[in-house]
């Protein structure tokens, strides 16, 4: 069906606008059906949406030429495809929102970028899964009600560490060893050291002060 000529220069030929059916799709041209007839035609730069086989779209024909302009009636309305042979760039002066029912996958094989100067997360279940990690902050503020660590091998270097525990508990598999210039214990009930073996070693001075002291 013919809908109204395109309007043209003295130096071209009169065109029109025209609807058909997409019968086959080969690379970058499309095989379109017009009342019984077979026409190539390519996607216009301006139409994003894909054509597929099935799909009603409409064609500007010129000068031999045609150009399929948009998508009119989708045949699978299922799924669709938007596809731009070169750089895109997606600009609004107000808030842009991206919304879907069965979810949303963001994939480059390249690099991806995220710049804002807020970004808030709620979700009720996070996986990241990456072969390496950095994170550089100024300021770390973390709360959580259970926390379960499995690493193989840690290396924290701290110049300040201040920890405040209600229950502690540890157990180490091999050897333990602390280094430090000086090192203070105050323990306000009961102090037990268990072992097999204990060695005791003060170069210079060693002072024991108790009330009651019991050896043997």
């Amino acid at each position: 069906m013919v809908v109204s000529p395109l309007k043209t220069s003295t130096h071209q030929s009169e065109g029109e606008l025209t609807s058909g059916i997409v019968n086959a799709v080969c690379t970058s041209t499309f095989t379109v059906v017009i009342h019984n007839r077979r026409l190539t035609a390519k996607k216009a730069a301006g139409c994003l949406l894909i054509p597929e086989v099935g799909d009603t779209v409409m064609l500007a024909m010129l000068g031999g030429q045609s150009w399929i302009l948009g998508v009119l009636e989708k045949s699978n309305v299922e799924k669709g495809n938007i596809s731009f042979p070169g750089s895109l760039t997606l600009h609004t002066g107000q808030k842009l929102t991206l919304s879907s029912l069965a979810g949303l996958t963001l994939q480059t094989p390249a690099k991806a970028a995220l710049v804002a100067s807020e970004m808030n997360v709620k979700t009720q279940s996070t996986q990241v899964h990456t072969s390496q990690v950095k994170l550089t902050a100024e300021k770390a503020d973390v709360a959580l009600t259970v926390l379960h660590q499995v690493i193989e091998r840690a290396e924290t270097y701290t110049e300040w560490l201040i920890s405040k525990l209600g229950r502690c508990i540890r157990t180490v598999r091999e050897h333990d060893e602390q280094r430090c210039g000086s090192h203070t214990q105050r323990v306000e009930g009961s102090h037990v050291v268990e072992s097999e073996n204990s060695v005791h070693i003060a170069r210079k001075h060693m002072a024991m002060d108790a009330k009651k002291i019991h050896l043997g």
